[in-house]
């Protein structure tokens, strides 16, 4: 996750096209979120024991993995899979960790705080309203931050995207400029965020780097049979709009019509 809390800037104004159609997140406007002073309450902090055999982390630094949604998921959503990998991949490195409402910080399962050298590693999406002292929480120096940014698919197509997800993502986007790593899962991903920031005005920022998603399977032989005489489509995804499983299907009922097997 790299050491320190070095950050990138980007001052100066911004150009008259973009204060008044927006961000280049496609041909939505955005009114700007109110400008917030940073909070820094104090929150007392355990520390946790240390780990051997880190790979290269910081002797006795921990990673807190934020599950607060994907612990109580019912269904095995994208965002859900990319944190339960994360914890599978990362072992006895981290240990989850869950937001507290009436602390108002993340504990884990032993009510045990991250400490300043220890990292909180989120890959959820979060909003004030949904976690209501987050903003405190990623301004004070609690501990080291870093988030897995997925997309900003709500701000740039709201006509296909659930409205709570479409009202809960400006104020995301402006949260992830608090934390002190950003890693996006495309580089078109992270000219979105980088983006996003530069029409805020924001004059610091996280760095942000690119990870691809990697891909997780069920642990099942593939099959080496010869392929069926007919041929198969498979559409993989959430059922939504933005999917577009609707024009998929008449795709489908069209070739149909026209005899096409």
């Amino acid at each position: 996750l790299g050491v320190g809390a070095a950050t990138s800037r980007a001052r100066g104004p911004l150009g008259r096209a973009s204060a008044r159609s927006g961000p280049p997140l496609g041909r939505v406007e955005f009114r700007r979120p109110p400008q917030r002073g940073a909070l820094a309450r104090k929150i007392p902090r355990a520390r946790p024991a240390a780990i051997s055999g880190a790979g290269g982390r910081d002797a006795g630094a921990m990673i807190y993995l934020d599950t607060t949604k994907s612990s109580d998921a019912r269904h095995r959503s994208g965002l859900t899979r990319v944190t339960s990998r994360l914890a599978a991949a990362l072992g006895d490195s981290a240990r989850p960790a869950r937001w507290d409402e009436r602390k108002r910080v993340f504990v884990d399962e032993g009510g045990v705080v991250p400490g300043q050298d220890d990292w909180l590693l989120t890959a959820e999406l979060f909003s004030e309203e949904e976690r209501p002292g987050l903003g405190e929480f990623l301004a004070g120096q609690t501990c080291r931050k870093a988030a897995i940014f997925h997309d900003a698919i709500p701000l740039r197509f709201p006509h296909t995207t659930w409205p709570r997800s479409v009202s809960r993502h400006p104020g995301y986007l402006k949260l992830l400029a608090s934390f002190d790593r950003i890693r996006a899962v495309s580089g078109a991903s992270r000219d979105e965020l980088t983006g996003y920031w530069r029409w805020l005005g924001l004059e610091s920022s996280p760095p942000v780097g690119v990870l691809a998603l990697g891909a997780d399977f069920d642990g099942t032989p593939r099959v080496t049979s010869a392929r069926p005489r007919t041929r198969n489509l498979v559409c993989t995804g959430i059922i939504e709009p933005r999917k577009n499983q609707g024009f998929l299907l008449e795709v489908c009922v069209r070739l149909w019509r026209e005899g096409v097997d």
